[in-house]
């Protein structure tokens, strides 16, 4: 993966250009929420971190992770806004964290009442099928229709 190393920093740089048919564009249901065929969006990702935790062969998990993410993507499906011209752009930057203790109070009140699910990270691969917005959005469209809080909560893989 190309990178971009001096002597205190490396920084990872990958842009991915996705292009695939809309899982919503075949279900009539769905014409009003996301009924274009297909799915397409640019995502950039940059993740910085110290070169001497990459360079160190005993060290497991770096110390340090500066990331930002930029995405130019269509409407989501929940935006209701069928096929009106128009994008979302995100913009965001953030970092690593030692522990769920040390995100925001919101986030880390989410976590633990609602979706335990993402208080640690899976041990392995999990054996399930990728999900992306729009499979997430046709999977639980009648919970959307009653106006239900999302994420749906999840529990703890083990």
């Amino acid at each position: 993966m190309p990178a971009l190393v001096d002597e205190e920093l490396t920084t990872y740089k990958f842009d991915l250009f996705s292009s695939y048919p809309n899982p919503l564009a075949d279900d009539p249901k769905f014409a009003e929420y996301s009924p274009q065929p297909l799915y397409q969006a640019t995502e950039l990702f940059k993740l910085t971190v110290s070169t001497a935790d990459l360079q160190n062969p005993e060290t497991t998990s770096v110390s340090k992770v500066m990331l930002a993410w930029d995405r130019v993507g269509p409407w989501l499906p929940w935006m209701k806004m069928g096929d009106r011209p128009g994008y979302l752009i995100y913009s965001a930057w953030g970092g690593k964290v030692a522990s769920v203790a040390e995100l925001p109070l919101l986030i880390q009140d989410e976590i633990n009442t609602r979706v335990p699910l993402f208080k640690n990270a899976a041990k392995s691969l999990l054996d399930r099928d990728d999900v992306t917005s729009w499979i997430y959005f046709k999977q639980n469209f009648d919970a959307y229709l009653k106006g239900e809080k999302f994420p749906i909560p999840m529990q703890e893989v083990e």
